[in-house]
């Protein structure tokens, strides 16, 4: 049992740097994040620094949205390619820095050849 929790909390701990890099990747604090999520500051400091913190999927999704960054991305990290996403729907956008190599990336794809 004690593996599995060590096992856990190690991918938790990379969840929570994962949270906390895309956080301050635009500047944000844990306030602007509450904002841009929905999720409460306090919940989102937990999810950061603290590995014994159960994260629900619903908490995972709503701060991917407000990254504008995959669910799964932030679950797994580097190893997933999809890492970006489309801006999302509704009143809520992409970070700034988020939605500028959205627009770079869509400019340097519509440069390609076909």
């Amino acid at each position: 049992m004690h593996q599995m929790s060590s096992v856990n909390e190690e991918k938790v701990a990379a969840l929570g740097a994962r949270v906390r890099g895309e956080r301050l990747r635009p500047g944000w604090t844990l306030r602007d994040l509450e904002t841009h999520s929905g999720l409460d500051h306090v919940r989102i400091q937990r999810i950061e620094t603290d590995p014994k913190q159960s994260v629900r999927i619903e908490d995972i999704l709503s701060l991917a949205k407000a990254f504008g960054v995959s669910g799964r991305w932030l679950i797994k990290g580097p190893e997933v390619k999809d890492r970006l996403v489309a801006v999302p729907r509704g009143s809520r956008t992409a970070a700034p820095a988020h939605s500028e190599r959205l627009t770079r990336l869509s400019v340097h794809l519509d440069s390609l050849p076909s």
